[in-house]
């Protein structure tokens, strides 16, 4: 891995790591629905239709490890050979480890309560936030295409990244 990609994954990752701690400082100090969140649910409420939640239900999965922790060990894999490196396999690794990690911790100390489950298109039980899926979305594929751009020539791939 060269400097630049790993100067961005830093950056990228204390810029996220930053913005995360802010946004749970808020929910923590108010626990149910509120402001944007309101806005959003009742936009959520009266625009639902089937296909729609079917659409999101599909993208949700995305963020689960089952699906996730496979894409990233077949692009780590190839990344992996074609840089001859362990880290586009051990990052994608690490990355889910510590977003777990995270996520666990966070949702022990902010305790927030979910929507109402009326609205949701997966049924879950735990705390609200952070968002299982959302939060090793953004750790592994952002993760792997910091890691596609160290390798990527081709502009139109880099900006499709």
């Amino acid at each position: 891995m060269t400097t630049r990609p790993a100067t961005v994954l830093l950056a990228c990752g204390g810029a996220g790591l930053v913005g995360f701690v802010a946004v749970a400082v808020l929910v923590s100090r108010h626990p149910g629905p509120s402001g944007l969140d309101s806005v959003v649910l009742a936009a959520v409420a009266r625009d639902r239709t089937s296909e729609l939640a079917a659409v999101f239900a599909v993208l949700t999965y995305f963020g689960d490890v089952l699906v996730w922790a496979p894409i990233a060990l077949v692009v780590g894999g190839i990344l992996a050979r074609q840089t001859r490196a362990a880290a586009p396999l051990v990052l994608p690794a690490v990355a889910g480890v510590g977003s777990a990690a995270a996520i666990t911790i966070t949702k022990l100390l902010v305790q927030r309560p979910r929507p109402d489950q009326a609205l949701a298109t997966v049924a879950e039980e735990n705390s609200g936030f952070p968002s299982a899926h959302a939060t090793n979305s953004a750790a592994v594929y952002l993760l792997l295409a910091v890691l596609l751009l160290a390798v990527l020539r081709a502009t139109w791939l880099r900006v499709a990244t």
